[in-house]
């Protein structure tokens, strides 16, 4: 007897992970089975409900999850990378007397790569640890940095794949719609997802007295309007990050009725099939 809402072809972390690699990704076996998980779910609810414009869970892993790779990937080595080396640098200066030349008395200019991250001798552990205590962007807690805001998260797509592979900090899946965000809890009680959690309402209701180090926005609204809706809920060196197929110029982030300077500290574009993507890093200097 055939049961109602059972695949036919169900989704293996064996198949996730050979697909994954032939398109030059590596997954731990406890990454893939999860992310099997997620998009088998994600394809027995699409039948009732049209989550997402895909019919297969292999079209929905290479037109649309590995989209949230990139992210991740550009999140690590530009994003937050360039905020930490920014922030070492400032505590390398300011702490320059205790850790520089034996006598100098001078500051002294630590190099972020081979002092704090690739030495293993005590000093640099105590050096390390010192700014961790001291740098309020990570404010003494791994745990606590970033906080990140996915605003208009739908199915979940970047925010679900990319917090199996990403597990820095906080993430809030905002999603208004009723079914898309009863999907997403149901989904995050099935597969465990340390930091993550869904809040079902508009994100105007979400925003009132918090603030993020991280706002994503996939078609959530057109990027100007984002721009405008977030700007007073950014931390201090918090970033908009824009996932898109639009090219944008720096020179365009000022024009019009943004009341704010902004800047763009990191770009990225790369390829989805025959489609161009890009992901966009952006900050808002002090008014």
């Amino acid at each position: 007897m055939k049961t109602v809402g059972i695949k036919a072809q169900p989704c293996a972390a064996a198949a996730v992970m050979e697909r994954c690699r032939a398109a030059g990704w590596t997954l731990e076996p406890e990454q893939a089975e999860k992310l099997a998980a997620y998009l088998d779910l994600l394809m027995q609810w699409n039948r009732a409900m049209n989550l997402v414009g895909t019919h297969s869970w292999i079209e929905t892993l290479e037109r649309l999850v590995f989209d949230s790779f990139e992210l991740a990937r550009f999140l690590n080595h530009k994003v937050l990378l360039e905020r930490t080396e920014s922030a070492l640098e400032r505590f390398a200066v300011e702490n320059g007397n205790r850790f520089g030349g034996r006598g100098s008395g001078r500051p002294r200019r630590m190099s972020l790569k081979t002092t704090l991250f690739r030495r293993n001798d005590g000093s640099a552990a105590f050096e390390m640890g010192q700014f961790q205590k001291q740098n309020a962007l990570g404010q003494g807690s791994e745990a606590a940095f970033p906080i990140c805001w996915d605003l208009g998260a739908g199915a979940g797509l970047p925010g679900v794949p990319l917090r199996i592979l990403w597990e820095r900090g906080e993430y809030w899946l905002v999603e208004a719609r009723e079914k898309r965000a009863l999907f997403l809890s149901t989904a995050l009680a099935r597969i465990p997802l340390p930091g993550t959690r869904v809040f079902r309402g508009r994100t105007e209701t979400f925003m009132p007295g918090r603030q993020a180090d991280l706002v994503l926005s996939r078609a959530f609204m057109p990027w100007r309007e984002v721009l405008g809706l977030v700007r007073d809920h950014l931390a201090p060196g918090g970033r908009v990050i824009l996932l898109t197929r639009e090219v944008i110029n720096a020179g365009e982030l000022n024009a019009g009725t943004l009341k704010t300077d902004w800047r763009m500290t990191a770009s990225e574009a790369y390829q989805v099939g025959p489609d161009t993507r890009r992901l966009y890093a952006l900050a808002a200097d002090p008014a």
